[in-house]
């Protein structure tokens, strides 16, 4: 038969081996859970700082893009920019190869051109023309040397052609330089454009 003691042992150890299960089982359950929370808390940070990180990462992509087109249009302007210089030193040059020749008989053929455009386009021998005061003795000379019938006008400014009329103004030329160099400036803008990109 066992002893008193040896059965008081038992209970106590069967009580403490309960009571030990249940505090492990305890234990347990609390670092589950506060495992589960911390991943919980850890998965709210991430979730928090990841939806942050990703509207920096979109605003930098934005500022990226803004800083690209912004680049883009200053080059565009420049090029446009670098391209109108282009054009206007290409007249300014045409405009001082022609004030060269001025005196000439490039110049001379040059003139010579220009009245027989004027008698073409009106259709007459009889026309108003209007010249440099510095054109007006080779225009009267061409006129008679071409059989042209014409009323003279004569302004200061270097007109570098003639600007003409028919004696009843109903058809009337713009044959000077700077205006056929107007109407030349879109060519040599396309011509300077190609040169700009390659």
């Amino acid at each position: 038969m066992s002893q008193p003691s040896e059965v008081v042992r038992k209970l106590v150890e069967g009580v403490v081996s309960k009571l030990t299960e249940e505090i492990n089982a305890w234990k347990e359950n609390i670092r589950l859970r506060a495992e589960a929370e911390l991943y919980d808390a850890a998965r709210a940070v991430i979730e928090k700082y990841s939806s942050a990180i990703d509207e920096l990462e979109r605003e930098a992509k934005l500022e990226r893009e803004f800083k690209l087109y912004n680049t883009m249009i200053e080059i565009e302007r420049q090029r446009l920019t670098y391209v109108e210089q282009f054009v206007d030193r290409v007249i300014n040059a045409l405009f001082e190869k022609v004030k060269q020749l001025k005196g000439t008989d490039k110049y001379k053929e040059y003139m010579r051109a220009c009245l027989n455009t004027a008698r073409y386009y009106i259709g007459s021998d009889e026309l108003v023309i209007k010249c440099s005061e510095s054109d007006k003795q080779l225009v009267e000379e061409l006129a008679t040397e071409l059989k042209i019938k014409p009323i003279i006008e004569t302004v200061p400014e270097e007109l570098y052609g003639i600007k003409a009329a028919s004696v009843d103004g109903k058809v009337s030329l713009d044959l000077t330089l700077g205006s056929r160099l107007s109407l030349l400036r879109e060519k040599i803008k396309g011509i300077a454009i190609k040169a700009v990109r390659g």
